[in-house]
C-alpha cells in the first residue's frame, strides 16, 4: 500500500519522518486534512523549495529531486496548528491509522472537588479530550 492511500482525509494517524533534524520529530494523533500538490502547498505558506533543498539528502534512494514531482499532505495538530509536509518524507512503515471512539463513565460518590484530580488523572495518562457532568 502507498503511502499516499494511508492518509485519508480525516482520519487520525501516527508517523515518523526521514528528516527528523529540519522538520517537527513528533507527529502523534494528527489529524490528516487532506492531499495537495506542490502549486496548492505554496499558496497556502509552505515554502515547498525550500524545505526540498532541506529535506533531500535524507530521503530514501530513488525519491524525485523535484518538488514538484511529488503530492504533500495537510494535517493538523490537537492544538490546532496546522503543518503541510512532502508525501516522501513520511516513513511508510511508520504510519498508525488510529480508530479513535468516545466512551462514557459513570462515577458515583464524587464531589465537585474531586474534578479537578480526576482531570488531572485522566492527563497525566493522556486523554486531555475529557468532558465532565454533573448530574444522574
Amino acid at each position: 500500500m502507498a503511502t499516499q492511500d494511508k492518509l485519508v482525509a480525516k482520519t487520525t494517524v501516527s508517523f515518523s519522518v526521514y528528516p527528523t533534524a529540519v522538520l517537527n520529530s513528533k507527529f502523534q494523533n494528527v489529524k490528516v486534512l487532506g492531499i495537495l500538490d506542490s502549486s496548492t502547498a505554496r499558496d497556502l505558506g509552505t515554502p515547498v523549495d525550500e524545505l526540498h533543498v532541506n529535506v533531500f539528502n535524507s530521503l530514501p534512494a530513488g525519491t524525485p529531486n523535484d518538488p514538484d514531482a511529488y503530492m504533500y499532505v495537510r494535517i493538523e495538530f490537537a492544538n490546532g496548528q496546522r503543518q503541510i509536509l512532502g508525501i516522501p518524507w513520511i516513513k511508510e512503515s511508520s504510519i498508525v491509522v488510529s480508530n479513535y471512539t468516545v466512551i462514557q463513565a459513570r462515577i458515583a460518590g464524587v464531589t465537585p472537588a474531586d474534578w479537578e484530580e480526576i482531570l488531572a488523572l485522566l492527563n497525566a495518562n493522556g486523554y486531555n479530550q475529557v468532558e465532565l457532568k454533573a448530574g444522574n
